[in-house]
């Protein structure tokens, strides 16, 4: 039986010229698409938000519809929008767990996107996003207790 194996890839130094332009088409081509998703992502938040501005309704929490009570992502949208206005206060009192671990998470993101962009795994340790879910789920339930 033969074992399949994957040479490593060279590294820049090593690599022919046409290697090199081909690794940077592959890194521009997984740019644009981040880029494209993000744009897109972006639009329909600001649609959205927009939509729950002018109508008053949003997105209801089924979790809330079914138990009366708050998940840890209740008040994301009312966070969002007090954000976009700047009132940090009321951001605060919508959803003070999401807008505390903000910072956290879009690194996390960013860092996801970069190793995408890279071609290589990205390695979030698994204490991390532990700790993240018991995080949430320690607010989840705090905030239904006060």
């Amino acid at each position: 039986m033969k074992s399949s194996h994957m040479t490593p890839k060279a590294l820049p130094s090593e690599q022919g010229p046409g290697e090199a332009r081909e690794g940077l088409k592959g890194q521009e081509a997984r740019l644009r698409k981040i880029l494209l998703k993000y744009a897109l992502l972006l639009g329909g938040c600001l649609l959205y938000l927009q939509a729950v501005l002018l109508t008053g309704l949003s997105l209801p929490c089924y979790f809330h519809l079914l138990t009366g009570l708050l998940c840890p992502g209740c008040g994301i949208t009312r966070m969002l929008m007090a954000l976009l206005q700047g009132d940090l206060a009321a951001a605060w009192q919508a959803n003070g767990a999401v807008l505390a671990a903000l910072p956290l998470l879009l690194a996390l993101i960013i860092y996801d996107e970069a190793q995408y962009v890279r071609a290589r795994p990205a390695h979030v340790p698994d204490w991390l996003l532990w700790l993240l879910l018991a995080y949430f789920g320690v607010f989840g339930v705090v905030r239904n207790l006060v």
